[in-house]
């Protein structure tokens, strides 16, 4: 037998990812893809997908960015372009200056 060590490596630990709350309590996650080229998903959470959340809390979240990371055909019927995915990318640009600055 072998015992195998659980630490996260140092490339599972990097904030490719944005979870974000909408004024209508509806939960999105950003997350920046890779491959040949960069690119970004925003898929909106199932109730499913939110329930894992709360229970799991950033080990799901985690998780989930590595998914869509990785199998990301099948997030392509979910993803969201035009005026929401901009005002994601905006909020996570405010959010991301504000936490430069402090």
């Amino acid at each position: 037998m072998k015992v195998l060590d659980r630490k996260p490596m140092e490339w599972q630990l990097d904030s490719r990812w944005n979870f974000i709350e909408a004024e209508n309590n509806e939960y999105y996650f950003y997350v920046w893809c890779e491959s040949s080229f960069g690119y970004t998903v925003l898929i909106k959470l199932t109730d499913e997908e939110y329930r894992e959340y709360k229970g799991l809390g950033w080990t799901y979240l985690q998780y989930l960015s590595q998914r869509i990371n990785y199998f990301v055909d099948e997030y392509k019927p979910r993803r969201i372009l035009g005026e929401l995915n901009l005002k994601a990318e905006l909020a996570i640009k405010e959010f991301n200056e504000a936490k430069f600055n402090s």
